[in-house]
């Protein structure tokens, strides 16, 4: 994966041709495009494969320097570079927008669809907070549905989010308004946040389905849950700032 995203992409695009055919490109360039599209499958195997591995073969004590365990340690010093990365994208973009250099256009995204997204990502949240509680009071059915109904939510999300990029893409052009180059690079990142935290939701979800999750083994599901929430509160400032400003 790391060799095809340096070498190679999803498209045939330079800045100075623009976008072109994959026939026009080079042996090397297709080569790394080829593995960067085989590199996901075989991630996404490894991952699942990982996650449905039971951690002992035999019940030990487990040993924490903390009260927390360790997924809820390792998300929380995630998140906090996560809010350092959307907190300079924001405020980058909130400065041009300030001094007037990133003037919205006249056609912009429609509040309303914004406003839909809104709703199905916040209700999202507190399903996989009800899935995360069921889980670990013992209600395994419950949770599992729970987290089973928080995917189909993110996917529906997704849905609006890449109707709402086609439609906005074919009325404007980002290459020449600088508002726009902001909205599909922040609202863009948002997105794929969204998808690795449909990933993140699947883990546990399978875990959950394994009959790895239980009572007292919760596998990825705080990580997870604590991801999805992130993305969720930095949807809510996204609306704020391109939709509602």
């Amino acid at each position: 994966m790391g060799y095809g995203l340096s070498f190679g992409w999803f498209t045939n695009y330079s800045p100075a041709v623009g976008l072109r055919p994959f026939s026009e490109a080079s042996p090397g360039f297709l080569f790394a495009t080829v593995l960067l599209y085989l590199s996901f499958p075989v991630f996404l195997w490894g991952l699942f494969k990982w996650a449905g591995t039971r951690e002992y073969a035999v019940p030990v004590e487990h040993h924490h320097l903390t009260k927390y365990d360790n997924g809820f340690m390792g998300m929380s010093w995630f998140i906090l570079s996560e809010i350092g990365l959307f907190a300079v994208l924001i405020a980058g973009y909130v400065y041009l927008r300030v001094i007037g250099a990133a003037e919205p256009p006249a056609l912009r995204p429609q509040l309303w669809l914004a406003s839909l997204n809104t709703l199905i990502l916040v209700s999202s949240s507190g399903v996989i907070h009800k899935a995360e509680q069921d889980m670990h009071h013992g209600r395994v059915t419950w949770g599992r549905l729970g987290l089973f109904i928080t995917l189909l939510l993110g996917a529906l999300f997704m849905i609006f989010q890449v109707y709402e990029f086609a439609l906005f893409g074919v009325e404007s052009d980002w290459k020449q308004n600088l508002w726009q180059a902001c909205f599909f690079i922040i609202v863009g990142l948002h997105g794929l946040h969204i998808l690795i935290g449909g990933v993140g939701v699947a883990l546990p979800y399978y875990q959950a389905v394994t009959g790895k999750i239980d009572k007292h083994n919760h596998g990825s599901l705080t990580a997870a849950s604590m991801y999805w929430h992130l993305v969720d509160v930095v949807w809510l400032l996204i609306v704020a700032i391109f939709y509602a400003w």
